[in-house]
């Protein structure tokens, strides 16, 4: 590896362990919590990204698509809340919503 290669991954490396840190310190665990489910985030990615490689639409994805008209907007415009609050059924079904995996990152 060259010099300026090595240099460059030492300053990712003390960029990540800074905020690794940061994180540890906010939700008060400690850096090696913190830094193990990075990694564990980091090999699952990977993970994820050599399994769309191999799937068999890869090919298919690489190639730039004729475009179809126009595209969707990315960002939905806001809702407009009701005066009178949520109903009895909107109540209902947020109370039945599953709580999320919760992560540190």
């Amino acid at each position: 590896m060259m010099d300026e290669d090595k240099v460059n991954a030492n300053s990712e490396i003390r960029f990540i362990a800074l905020e690794l840190t940061k994180i540890a310190i906010q939700k008060k665990l400690s850096f090696r919590d913190v830094a193990a489910e990075y990694v564990e985030n980091v090999y699952e990615l990977d993970a994820m990204l050599h399994e769309l490689q191999s799937a068999p639409y890869a090919e298919q994805a690489s190639e730039p698509a004729e475009p179809s008209g126009p595209a969707a907007p990315l960002v939905q415009p806001p809702v407009q809340a009701n005066k009178a609050g949520p109903s009895a059924h909107q109540k209902s079904a947020d109370s039945q919503k599953p709580e999320k995996n919760k992560r540190l990152l």
